[in-house]
C-alpha cells in the first residue's frame, strides 16, 4: 500500500511534465507559397534569430540577410553582409554603419521592420534560410517561381505534431 502511495505523486509529476513540454511556446518561422499548398516551419527552439542568403542578381556572390524576430513576432533586418562592392548592394552611411571585415562588407545598424517578407523563388539565386547551424535551401521545399511568404508565430510543441502529420 505505501509503495502504490510513493508512485502517484511522481506519475501526476510526470504528466504535468509532458503537459507543460507539449504546451510550451516556440518561435517558428514559417514559409508557405501563396496557394498555401506547399509549406515549411522551422521551430527556432529558444533562438531569435535567422538569416536569410542569396546570390546576387547582378555581382553573383553571396548576400546574407540577418534577422531578429521580435516579442510580437515581427521580423527586424538587423544586419545585411556581402562580399563584392557594386550595383544594387548598399554603402551608403544612411542605410547603417558600414565596415569592411577582411572582405566580408558589414552593414549593421539598419533596424528594419517588417510582418512578413515575400520571395519569388528563382533557383539560381541559391535561396536559403539559415536557423543555427541549420541551412533550409527553397528550391528543397518549393516549386521554382513560387511566391514564398516568410513570417514568424508562436506555435507549441503539439501544434507542431499535428502540422507535421
Amino acid at each position: 500500500m505505501k509503495k502504490a502511495r510513493r508512485r502517484y505523486p511522481a506519475l501526476l509529476l510526470s504528466i504535468l511534465l509532458v503537459l507543460g513540454v507539449l504546451i510550451y511556446p516556440v518561435r517558428v518561422l514559417e514559409l508557405c507559397d501563396v496557394e498555401k499548398t506547399e509549406k515549411l516551419l522551422l521551430p527556432l527552439w529558444g533562438s531569435d534569430s535567422f538569416s536569410y542568403e542569396f546570390l546576387h542578381s547582378v555581382q553573383k556572390t553571396p548576400v546574407r540577410e540577418n534577422f531578429i524576430i521580435q516579442e510580437d513576432n515581427r521580423l527586424l533586418l538587423v544586419s545585411t553582409w556581402y562580399y563584392s562592392l557594386g550595383v544594387g548592394l548598399p554603402f551608403l552611411p544612411e542605410e547603417g554603419s558600414f565596415i569592411n571585415d577582411n572582405g566580408v562588407f558589414k552593414l549593421t545598424g539598419i533596424d528594419r521592420e517588417f510582418e512578413y517578407i515575400n520571395f519569388g523563388l528563382m533557383p539560381l539565386a541559391q535561396q536559403q534560410i539559415h536557423c543555427g547551424k541549420q541551412s533550409y535551401s527553397f528550391d528543397h521545399y518549393f516549386s521554382s517561381g513560387a511566391i514564398i511568404r516568410l513570417e514568424a508565430s508562436t506555435y507549441t510543441p503539439w501544434q507542431l505534431l499535428v502540422n507535421s502529420l
